[in-house]
C-alpha cells in the first residue's frame, strides 16, 4: 500500500509539476526538489494538528465539508487559479504563528516563493486526504492515527528531511536555527 507522500505524489503528473514551476517562476527540477521538502512539512504539520482530539475532530470536519477531492480532477488549472483556493486559510490554519517563519526559511533554503508554493500544495493534499477519508471511512481517530503513522514512516526513511521540517514547525521566528535548517535544506535540493 503507498504512503500518503507517494499517494500525493502520484497526483503531481508532469503537466501539473510543469504548471506549478511556471507559477513560481522556476525550472521543473527546482520546483520537484521544492515539493520534495514542502509535502512531507504539510503532512507533519496536519499530523501535528490531530495529536489533540478537537484537531483531530475539525480536521474530520473540514475534510468532509470541503475537501472531497474534487480538486484532483485538474490539478493543473487548480494550480493556475491557486491564489482563488482555500491554500492562504489552510495555511494560516494549519501553520498558525509559525507560518512566517516556516516560509521564510523554506524560501531561503529552496530558493522559491515558499508562500505560493505551500498555497498550491495544501489544497492537494488536502484534496486527498478527504478522498481518503471517503473511501477508508477514516473516523477523527483513524485519520489522526494514519496521519501519525506517515510522519513516523517519513522519519524512518529520510531522518534528515525530517529533521529539517520538525524544526520548521517548531520555529519561533528567534532566528537562531535558520541558517542550521538553511544549510541542511540546501544540501538536500543538492542531493536530488
Amino acid at each position: 500500500m503507498p504512503s500518503l507522500i507517494e499517494t500525493i505524489g502520484s497526483q503531481l503528473t508532469p503537466q501539473t509539476i510543469s504548471a506549478i514551476a511556471g507559477q513560481l517562476g522556476v525550472d521543473e527540477r527546482t520546483a520537484q526538489q521544492s515539493i520534495g521538502i514542502a509535502l512531507p512539512l504539510l503532512v507533519s504539520a496536519l499530523a501535528r494538528n490531530t495529536q489533540s482530539r478537537l484537531g483531530a475532530q475539525s480536521l474530520s470536519r473540514a475534510l468532509k465539508k470541503d475537501h472531497d477531492g474534487s480538486i484532483l480532477a485538474d490539478l493543473p488549472t487548480a494550480v493556475t487559479q491557486y491564489k482563488a483556493s482555500e491554500g492562504d486559510g489552510i495555511l494560516r490554519h494549519l501553520l498558525g504563528e509559525s507560518r512566517p517563519a516556516v516560509e521564510q526559511t523554506l524560501q531561503r533554503g529552496t530558493n522559491v516563493d515558499a508562500g505560493q508554493l505551500l498555497m498550491m500544495l495544501s489544497p492537494i493534499v488536502m484534496g486527498v486526504l478527504g478522498q481518503m477519508q471517503q473511501k477508508k471511512k477514516l473516523t477523527s481517530t483513524t485519520l489522526s492515527e494514519t496521519l501519525l503513522a506517515e510522519q513516523k514512516h517519513m522519519g524512518s526513511t529520510n531522518s534528515d528531511l525530517m529533521g529539517v521540517v520538525t524544526r520548521l514547525l517548531d520555529a519561533n521566528s528567534d532566528g537562531s536555527m535558520v541558517d542550521d535548517v538553511i544549510g541542511i535544506l540546501g544540501r538536500l535540493t543538492s542531493q536530488k
